[in-house]
């Protein structure tokens, strides 16, 4: 294992971006992490039990390594993604990552996903937040056995997951439980962002409430459900452009014969498990 990381410093970030003649890029969402304490309570989340399940451990956002250098004490095979060619260049040159044959993959994450759709996966990820819906929905849609995870975002979008009842909360609670383990100071990234993050711990149920084969089912009543600001159920059974004439036909049942809902009620009153019965009724 690698016996210092120097990136916890600024000074020596920027010392290596104008050595390189580059700079962070924006577009890409990058703010490296630089404080030790944050790294090593991201590690403290996942348990034994869990890390013993995956054949493998994947990382989104490499970055300058802070995480990826202490994600070899878990003693699996690593895939870090890296959109960076600069960066992944720079990673594959170090020692950890020979020592240990982690396997950086450079690119767009959500293009190259098929590399672990056959595996069982623990993640880690400091996802940017301008991907971040979308990093992890076609995830966890996309890979049917993920074990575990541990993901560093923007504390409003952990509180959209954890705390509200939304499209993105619903969808993602279909998989497993979902928990802010910490609060991150924006002071402890760099370059700084606006806001403050946390970090955000998976942990999938011991058996499905809902069969990987109904997620598509899930994801359209979903898109259907929350287009549209404060409609009711009917309104939405009678207008959504996602639901086909099949599908207004069948709602319909489900909701007023089974679920026995009035139509008056909005899609945000439903519990996130009466969406999980219609999408396996649908």
């Amino acid at each position: 294992m690698q016996e210092t990381y120097p990136f916890y410093s600024i000074s020596e970030i920027q010392k290596f971006f104008t050595a390189c003649s580059i700079s962070p890029k924006k577009k890409w969402g990058q703010n490296f992490l630089i404080d030790p304490n944050v790294v090593k309570k991201i590690l403290q989340v996942p348990k034994l039990e869990h890390l013993k399940k995956a054949e493998i451990l994947a990382e989104v956002g490499t970055g300058l390594g802070a995480l990826t250098h202490k994600l070899v004490q878990f003693k699996k095979p690593i895939y870090t993604f890296e959109i960076d060619s600069f960066l992944t260049k720079y990673l594959q040159n170090q020692d950890y990552v020979q020592k240990f044959q982690i396997k950086i993959v450079q690119g767009n994450f959500l293009e190259n996903l098929n590399v672990l759709v056959d595996k069982s996966v623990y993640f880690f990820g400091n996802l940017p937040y301008y991907i971040s819906s979308e990093i992890l929905t076609t995830t966890f849609k996309s890979i049917p056995h993920i074990k575990g995870g541990v993901f560093l975002l923007q504390k409003e979008f952990v509180e959209r997951i954890t705390k509200e009842a939304s499209s993105l909360s619903i969808f993602l609670s279909a998989f497993g439980k979902w928990k802010l383990e910490m609060v991150v100071s924006k002071n402890c990234f760099y370059p700084k962002p606006n806001v403050n993050s946390a970090i955000l711990s998976f942990v999938p149920y011991q058996e499905r409430i809902l069969d990987f084969s109904k997620i598509p089912n899930l994801e359209l009543i979903l898109r259907g459900f929350f287009w549209g600001k404060r409609k009711t159920i009917s309104k939405i059974l009678e207008s959504s452009p996602f639901f086909e004439e099949i599908h207004r036909k069948k709602l319909r049942q489900i909701l007023f014969e089974k679920l026995n809902k009035t139509g008056k009620e909005r899609p945000e009153k439903l519990q996130f498990q009466e969406y999980y019965e219609i999408a396996k009724t649908l």
